[in-house]
């Protein structure tokens, strides 16, 4: 109720191409992947020789590349109110 009074739309991410339900399905893989994670992580220090060295190199790759993608991702700006009635159109 509120986003529809201020007439907030929300930003399209990389999983949203404009059909309904695309996203919904990105959100329940990431979601699968994220349930799933602990049970690899675990058999990688339980199984695997030098188990934790791998999974910090992968925690570290991950966040280097999350922190690339935040950097060059474009920020959203907000218009000057001046330019409200026409950013609406």
């Amino acid at each position: 109720m509120g986003a529809a009074l201020l007439r907030i739309r929300p930003r399209p991410d990389v999983c949203d191409v404009g059909r309904r339900g695309v996203s919904s399905v990105c959100e329940t893989l990431l979601g699968v992947f994220g349930a799933v994670a602990p049970v690899v992580v675990g058999g990688m220090l339980r199984f695997v020789p030098d188990g934790f060295t791998l999974i910090a190199a992968v925690v570290c790759a991950l966040a280097t590349a999350g922190m690339v993608v935040a950097v060059f991702s474009p920020i959203r700006t907000i218009p000057a109110s001046a330019d409200w009635e026409r950013s609406e159109a």
